[in-house]
C-alpha cells in the first residue's frame, strides 16, 4: 500500500509529466499514476472488505446424500438467499445452464455458499438429483 509521502510524490509527478515523453507514454504514465492515486484514496475512505464466515458446497455427481440433506435443513429454516446463474453458449445449440450459485444465510452472520455444477450433475433418477430439486423448490417456495 502507498504511504502518505508516496501519495504526495505521485500527485507531484502527475502534475510534472515530462514533455520529452511521447503522447502515448505520457497517457500511459498519467493512467498509471491516477490508478495509484485512486487506490490510495479508496484505502483511506473505505475499510477492507471482509466477508462473513461461510462454508462452500459443490453439488455435482460426487455430492453425498447427507450433504444435500444438510443444505435442505438449512434452507428450510432460512428466509434469506442470494441466487446467481451462469450459462454457457454452445455452438449451434444456444445457451445451456452451466452453474447456479446460491447463498443460504444462516443465523449468527454465517452462510452456506452452494455451487450447483449443471454439467457435472447427477442423473435424474439419482437420489442427489431429487434432493437438489427439493432444495431448489424450498428456496423458491412462496412462503419464503
Amino acid at each position: 500500500m502507498l504511504s502518505k509521502k508516496g501519495y504526495q510524490e505521485i500527485r507531484l509527478q502527475l502534475n510534472n509529466i515530462p514533455a520529452t515523453l511521447t503522447n502515448k507514454k505520457q497517457n500511459s504514465l498519467r493512467k498509471y499514476l491516477n490508478k495509484n492515486i485512486k487506490k490510495y484514496e479508496c484505502s483511506m475512505n473505505f475499510m477492507p472488505f471482509e466477508p462473513l464466515p461461510h462454508i462452500t458446497y459443490f453439488i455435482n455427481r460426487t455430492t453425498t446424500e447427507a450433504c444435500v440433506r444438510q443444505l435442505i435443513q438449512a434452507a428450510t429454516v432460512s428466509s434469506e438467499f442470494t441466487i446467481n446463474t451462469e450459462s454457457i453458449n454452445i455452438y449451434r445449440k444456444g445457451k445451456k445452464p452451466a452453474l447456479m450459485q446460491l447463498q443460504i444465510f444462516l443465523p449468527h452472520n454465517s452462510s452456506f455458499v452452494v455451487l450447483i455444477e449443471m454439467y457435472h450433475f447427477p442423473i435424474e433418477n439419482h437420489i442427489c438429483f431429487k434432493l437438489t430439486r427439493e432444495l431448489i423448490g424450498i428456496i423458491f417456495s412462496s412462503n419464503k
